[in-house]
């Protein structure tokens, strides 16, 4: 009777935790501001549309839905001051049942809580970031954090500056819709501490629309997100590690590409004797995508790793 009281009590739990996010989710500054509901730009949540995409590329700027009232000049042309700011919170909750464990169920609430902002600060300039409040009842700080220049000298070519995670070109891991991680994305291999989630540089995207072909590079210090070191320098390392994408699109459903990524860093050996030596990573592989309604199918890509 116990059991069947706890399976109960959990499935309400979950009821009630889907519809209080679902109803946060509904509500937060892009959707307030332009006054769209999230599927807009999201379905199911937080998997993004081509709406979405192009959206997020275009600076998180409805270029059709811009209006002056919306923003305070202060006298410069060039400044775009916006009179409220974007601000949106995301609560995730989770509810847990193994009865395989020793702990039988878990009420895992919240898992993560999330201060996000997003919006304007030019003409074709526009920035996102967040920072995580609580991951698993820790404080994580920032992970998203970057500067987007839309449309540069006119052209397709965008410039993104800041903090972000390189597998955004094949995979945006924080659009995953699972409970699990990505771990293809997350792990590292052997003493190397590059993998293919945050890291601090620069993304440049271009995109030729008549062919439908898109191409993504990258360079980024290649030691993650870590705090800066005594010399006040994030990047403890010379070398950089350099990543490149290239994506043609097939009709509205499948895309293939293929994705390179390589870095070299500096690591120090701690056994009988200590001494430095030079360690090189490389991921590359395929990239093919097929997109059928709310069903995503995204190709894996191999690695290499040597030292």
């Amino acid at each position: 009777m116990t059991k069947q009281f706890l399976l109960l009590f959990m499935a309400i739990l979950l009821c009630i935790t889907f519809m209080a996010t679902t109803d946060a989710q509904a509500i937060p500054a892009f959707a307030r501001r332009y006054k769209i509901s999230c599927t807009t730009c999201h379905a199911p949540f937080p998997r993004l549309k081509p709406y979405g995409d192009e959206f997020a590329g275009n600076g998180f700027i409805l270029k059709e839905d811009e209006k002056s009232r919306d923003y305070v000049s202060a006298g410069d042309d060039m400044l775009w001051l916006n009179r409220t700011f974007p601000l949106a919170v995301r609560f995730d909750a989770f509810g847990v049942y193994e009865p395989k464990s020793e702990v039988k169920t878990d009420l895992q609430s919240p898992w993560g809580l999330k201060l996000l902002s997003g919006g304007t600060l030019a003409k074709g300039i526009g920035y996102y970031f967040y920072f995580y409040m609580s991951e698993r009842g820790e404080i994580s700080g920032i992970e998203d954090a970057y500067i987007h220049f839309d449309n540069v000298f006119g052209t397709n070519l965008d410039i993104m500056v800041g903090q972000f995670q390189t597998s955004d070109p094949i995979w945006k891991r924080e659009l995953r819709l699972t409970f699990e991680d990505y771990m293809i994305l997350k792990q590292r291999f052997g003493p190397s501490r590059t993998n293919l989630t945050y890291d601090r540089g620069v993304t440049l995207t271009y995109n030729i629309k008549k062919t439908g072909t898109d191409f993504v590079a990258m360079i980024v210090d290649g030691n993650g997100k870590g705090e800066a070191g005594k010399d006040k320098k994030f990047d403890d390392n010379s070398a950089k590690n350099y990543g490149l994408r290239i994506k043609q699109s097939l009709g509205k459903l499948l895309s293939i590409g293929g994705f390179f990524y390589k870095g070299k860093e500096r690591i120090l050996h701690q056994g009988w004797d200590y001494f430095y030596y030079n360690d090189e990573i490389t991921y590359w592989g395929p990239d093919i995508n097929l997109s059928l309604g709310p069903v995503d199918n995204c190709g894996a890509v191999p690695e290499t790793h040597g030292f």
